[in-house]
């Protein structure tokens, strides 16, 4: 009578061990997921040269050689309408405008004018004094070279990375130049040059 009364709970302590196996196994899973998202930013800093600081509004290319007819090359960035080395901002030693990528992604470097430039005005630009010599090419990605700027987009820097700077070098030339507010081709004209950055 004794072993036949201890069966019941025999049996109950055996379903109880089983059903706690089954909750034990049972789970769900979650993805979880960590993104910073890329951040695209450019700042421009400028020369200095002479004590003569370009800046955004002023960044001049003016003919100052002895004849004064719309033809010059190798056309020097001054802080002034006035030109002349004294008023240049850049040198051999010191860029013209220095590009930082502000941003945390890596990026290419793209220079353009945002509308047409006067008639008989090249503009040029390279990563050293010495590449902005008089013939530059129509290309991407400065290397041995310099670039000529319009229109239309053109990749100076590729795979920049963040938190890094790069310079540059500027010039012009004039050929039959014609500024195209003045009785003859004398006078001025501005224009939009524009740097951004998109990701490599």
């Amino acid at each position: 009578m004794q072993k036949i009364g201890k069966l019941p709970v025999i049996l109950a302590a055996a379903i109880i061990l089983v059903v706690g196996s089954v909750i034990a196994a049972e789970q769900q899973d979650t993805t979880v997921t960590f993104v910073i998202p890329s951040s695209l930013a450019v700042s421009l800093s400028y020369g200095n040269a002479n004590s003569n600081t370009c800046d955004s509004s002023n960044f001049y290319f003016v003919e100052d050689d002895a004849t004064i007819d719309g033809n010059q090359s190798d056309i020097n960035v001054s802080d002034s309408s006035v030109g002349g080395s004294a008023n240049y901002c850049q040198n051999a030693t010191i860029d013209a405008v220095t590009v930082s990528n502000d941003g945390n992604d890596v990026v290419d470097i793209n220079v353009l004018f945002t509308s047409a430039l006067p008639t008989g005005v090249v503009v040029y630009v390279g990563d050293t004094y010495a590449a902005t010599a008089d013939g530059c090419v129509d290309t991407q990605d400065l290397s041995s070279s310099c670039i000529n700027i319009s229109t239309s987009a053109v990749r100076i820097f590729t795979s920049v990375a963040a938190a890094t700077t790069k310079e540059t070098f500027w010039k012009a030339k004039f050929t039959s130049a014609d500024v195209g507010n003045g009785a003859g081709n004398e006078g001025s004209a501005a224009r939009t040059l524009r740097i951004n950055v998109t990701a490599t």
